[in-house]
C-alpha cells in the first residue's frame, strides 16, 4: 500500500428504508453523477437485494465531505420530489 491510498477515505452506505418502487428511480438519477472522476473522487451506486448502495472513495477530508453531501442532498431532492409529484397525483 502506497501513501496515497493509506489516505483514501472510502464510505459505503445502504439505503435500506426506500420503498421498493423508488429504488430504481433514485439509482437512475444519480448514476450520472457518478460516471465521471473529479479531483479523485470515485462514487458508485447500485441496486442491492437490501436497497441502493452508494459507495464513495476520495483522496483528502475535504473532498470526501463534498462528495457525501453532495450525495446525500442529491438522493433526498429526488426522493422529496418524487414524493410531492405523488401527492399531487402527477406520477
Amino acid at each position: 500500500m502506497t501513501s496515497s491510498e493509506a489516505r483514501h477515505l472510502s464510505l459505503s452506505i445502504l439505503l435500506d428504508d426506500i420503498p421498493e418502487d423508488l429504488r430504481e428511480t433514485l439509482v437512475k438519477s444519480l448514476k450520472p453523477e457518478t460516471e465521471s472522476e473529479m479531483r479523485g473522487v470515485r462514487a458508485n451506486i447500485g441496486l442491492v437485494e437490501e436497497g441502493v448502495k452508494i459507495e464513495i472513495h476520495a483522496p483528502n477530508h475535504s473532498a470526501f465531505r463534498a462528495a457525501l453531501n453532495s450525495v446525500l442532498r442529491l438522493s433526498s431532492t429526488v426522493l422529496n420530489l418524487i414524493n410531492e409529484l405523488r401527492r399531487r397525483n402527477l406520477a
